[in-house]
């Protein structure tokens, strides 16, 4: 469409509409030449899907309102200052008040998208139309070739509805709902318990819940310590050579019979201890004596001569027969 060289006024419109399949926008030029002749024309229009994200109708329709004014950025820089005048329509009353109430009463969400609405249009110029006059409804729910090239249909789209040649006077009132929508809305305090009660289920899920692991050192199964076994007692803050000895006197089992907390005691008193912190040796008291230590064997040889090992100790001399 082609405006003409020289006139006098134009109007820009604007009609937004969403659907749970796509949302989208169209716009009009009603342009009056210097006779007085004036005449709407299809001018461009734009659609997008819907996000694959679960999102409300209501949240879509704010889409389908800000891709109306990001649209709008474009047009008013090619027409520059000719544009006079300018409305949008919306058949959507709960977008409708989020644009014209003050943006810091809704959630995130909303508050960012009706400040960058607020910032190319005006509030005043937004208003309500009914679905059946809303041509964005072709956009955003689509029709087929056949439906399209009817005569009222095809006049509908490329003309608009008849209340853009007629003026400002016949536009379609606002119902009466939509005035007393927002005082009828929750107040701010209201609007920020329910967003942080949303932030803290939402943190609770993410750090919380996350941290609910079953560890390791639970579910692997330890052998239980003895009541008389040699231990020895862990303590970070010295070396392993001066972890003080000490012998089992009682243990304390679970509900699931495992062993996590027992007594020991050393040179100095009694101690109890959890088990993870004892370091049983590899001495069994209660075996019995054999000549020398029990456990009283030379480690073989791994240098020189992979023969040349020395046979574990016995009592007596090793050559005695």
């Amino acid at each position: 469409m082609a405006a003409p060289s020289a006139p006098t006024t134009i109007r820009i419109v604007g009609f937004c509409d969403a659907s749970l399949k796509a949302y989208g926008c169209v716009f009009y030029v009603t342009f009056t030449d210097s006779q007085g002749k004036q005449a709407t024309r299809l001018l461009c229009s734009k659609a997008r899907v819907a996000p694959l994200k679960a999102m409300t109708l209501p949240r879509l329709e704010l889409h389908a309102a800000l891709l109306l004014s990001e649209l709008y950025v474009r047009i008013r820089d090619a027409f520059d200052s000719r544009v006079k005048e300018t409305h949008w329509w919306s058949d959507s009353q709960v977008a409708l008040s989020w644009i014209r109430s003050d943006n810091t009463r809704w959630d995130v969400f909303v508050k960012h998208r009706v400040a960058k609405i607020q910032l190319v249009t005006a509030t005043a110029d937004w208003r309500y139309v009914p679905t059946k006059l809303n041509p964005a409804d072709i956009v955003s729910r689509g029709i087929s070739a056949r439906k399209l090239i009817r005569p009222e249909t095809m006049t509908f789209w490329l003309n608009g509805p008849t209340f853009l040649h007629s003026g400002c006077d016949e536009f379609p009132e606002s119902p009466s709902s939509l005035s007393t929508e927002l005082e009828s809305m929750p107040s701010a305090p209201l609007f920020v318990a329910i967003r942080l009660t949303q932030q803290f289920w939402t943190r609770w899920r993410s750090e919380y819940l996350a941290q609910l692991r079953c560890a390791a050192k639970w579910t692997r199964r330890m052998p239980n310590v003895r009541e008389g076994q040699i231990v020895l007692i862990g303590d970070d803050n010295v070396p392993v050579s001066r972890w003080p000895l000490g012998i089992v006197i009682r243990i304390y089992p679970g509900p699931d019979g495992a062993i996590r907390v027992a007594d020991v005691k050393t040179g100095s008193g009694i101690y109890r201890r959890n088990v993870r912190l004892l370091a049983p040796l590899p001495i069994d008291p209660m075996a019995p004596a054999t000549c020398g230590a029990p456990y009283d064997r030379v480690i073989p040889a791994t240098c020189g001569d992979p023969d040349d090992r020395m046979a574990p100790a016995t009592c007596g001399v090793p050559d005695d027969p």
